[in-house]
Formats: structure tokens, C-alpha cells, sequence
């Protein structure tokens, strides 16, 4: 089959799981029997489970996503908890398996053969890398570092096919991502129970979303070391990112030339000569003078 099916009951089995917080998504901080299911998928499941991002608690925040993420130098879990988009069907909880760090790495693929896919809810299967992988395992597109604002539907986190239209897609808006049957980089199979009937790519929004760092003991305690040393760096650099910012405008504010600029674009606007010194700004006739009589 180009699935494996796994029997929930069957999945309860002895396992050494230990989960540093609570799951919002497997039910508290006990094994239930999804928890012990996942544990019989990857032998990386039956350590220690060191939670790095639960929406629930930090937030459905694709910006603390990837602070959360970033720097981790840990195999990692997905988990999502989803709603149909397109119909109400019910919940369904499925997720991947990420062997290797989550980098920021824009649509290049990263992952090695131990990736895989997989769903909880309504039923478990699991998706392993096919024969014929065409090895486009997972790509983070993530927001570049120092920037602001940004387009959060151009960011995200996919998994298989291409970067134009992966197996598995979460979006940054958390919102209208999608699942599809089938890729030619693991086994085929529905993601979604929508996709059993549909045989095709669903979209679904995100109710809840988690992501462990998994692994032996050692594996985890390493990971953390690297990833505080990361975060520790990245922090400075963005502080100093705004204080340089910040310098600069006062610099700016301090010599005149910030107040120039902006004196000398109102009264070409009053002028009505229809040019003007900042960008984006249109000159739409508007009466200035009772501006100022406001401020």
C-alpha cells in the first residue's frame, strides 16, 4: 500500500515518552493513545519531548513561529489541529516529522529520508518518503531577519511537491492552507479526511498548532544549548538593529533635515504646484490650511 495504516488500539504500547509542558493537541501532559501512536512511528518519539511553540499558549503568531524555531538544532514535530475551510467535516490532527533544523531557507528544500508525514484524526496513517523521492522534503519561507512588516501570505511552512504547490502548506496567516493526496516525494494518501472523497488538494485553517523538539535525552539537551547560544545572538543583533534605527532618525530629527522635508511638503502642497518630497505622497487638492488651524 502506498500508506501505512496504524491501529489506534494497537499503538498503546510501553514507551519512555516525557513531555516537558502540556499538549494541547494529544490531551495534557499524560500518554494518551495518539501520543503513544506517534511513538510507534519513529523510535525519535519514545525520548523526550521539549515543547518550542504551542498556539495556545504563545499565540496562532507566525512571526513567534519563527522565533520559536529558529536556532533549534533539534529533529522537530509538527502537529496541527485543523478545520475545513471549504465544509464542515470535523476536525482533523495531522502533522510531520523534520530530521533535520529548521532553517530559514526561502523555497530551497532541506530534510533527509527520515522525514515524514502523518495524520492522527480521523484515523492514523503515515507517509514516508517514496522509492521514486524526489527528496523536496520541507522549506521554511520565513521572515527576513530585521524586517518588520511583512506580507504574511508570502511566508509559510510546506512540506513535499514543489515550492509553488507543496504537499502540506501552512501558511503564515494560518489560514487557507492546504493538503493534497499525492507528491513525488512521499507515499500517497489523504492528509485530511476531505481529501478521501475529493482526491485532491483541500484547503483548511489552523485551530491549534505545536511543535517539540523530539529525541533522546542527550539529543535535546544539546539542541537547547545551541539554540540558547542562537537566540542570545539573534536578540542582539535585532536590539542593535534598532538601535541604529532609532539613532539614525533622531540624527536625522536633531539636524533639521527631518523637519525640512516634511515643512517643505506641505507648503509645495498649499501651493498647489503638485509635487512633492516624500514618496507614495499624491496631491489630492485637499484644503492644508485647515490642518493647521487644528494642530
Amino acid at each position: 500500500p502506498s500508506s501505512s495504516s496504524i491501529n489506534e488500539k494497537e499503538a498503546v504500547t510501553e514507551v519512555t515518552m516525557k513531555m516537558n509542558k502540556k499538549s494541547f493537541i494529544l490531551g495534557g501532559y499524560t500518554l494518551s493513545p495518539r501520543a503513544c501512536a506517534l511513538s510507534c512511528m519513529s523510535s525519535h518519539f519514545s525520548g523526550k519531548w521539549h515543547r518550542l511553540y504551542a498556539s495556545d499558549h504563545d499565540g496562532l503568531s507566525f512571526q513567534s513561529l519563527q522565533h520559536s524555531l529558529l536556532g533549534y538544532a533539534g529533529p522537530t514535530l509538527l502537529l496541527i489541529r485543523s478545520t475545513s475551510s471549504t465544509n464542515n467535516d470535523g476536525n482533523s490532527i495531522i502533522g510531520a516529522y523534520t530530521s533535520t533544523p529548521i532553517r530559514n531557507s526561502g523555497d530551497t528544500y532541506f530534510g533527509d529520508d527520515d522525514c515524514f508525514l502523518f495524520r492522527l484524526c480521523p484515523d492514523i496513517r503515515m507517509y514516508r518518503p517514496s522509492n521514486n523521492s524526489n527528496r523536496k522534503f520541507v522549506f521554511f519561507r520565513g521572515i527576513p531577519t530585521g524586517k518588520v512588516r511583512s506580507d504574511l501570505s508570502l511566508h509559510g511552512w510546506g512540506f513535499g511537491g514543489v515550492a509553488r504547490s507543496p504537499r502540506l502548506f501552512v501558511r503564515g496567516t494560518f489560514d487557507d492552507c492546504t493538503a493534497a493526496v499525492r507528491d513525488t516525494t512521499y507515499d500517497h494518501g489523504p492528509l485530511l479526511s476531505t481529501e478521501d472523497v475529493t482526491n485532491s488538494t483541500v484547503r483548511f485553517d489552523i485551530e491549534s498548532l505545536e511543535v517539540w523538539g523530539v529525541g533522546a535525552d542527550n539529543i535535546i539537551e544539546k539542541a537547547l544549548h545551541l539554540y540558547g547560544g542562537y537566540r542570545q545572538t539573534a536578540d542582539a543583533a535585532l536590539e542593535k538593529a534598532r538601535t541604529v534605527d532609532k539613532a539614525q532618525f533622531m540624527a536625522d530629527f536633531k539636524s533639521g533635515l527631518f523637519e525640512s522635508n516634511f515643512f517643505a511638503h506641505r507648503q509645495q502642497m498649499q501651493m498647489g504646484r503638485g509635487e512633492c518630497l516624500l514618496d507614495g505622497c499624491v496631491n489630492d487638492d485637499e484644503d492644508w490650511s485647515s490642518d493647521e488651524g487644528d494642530s
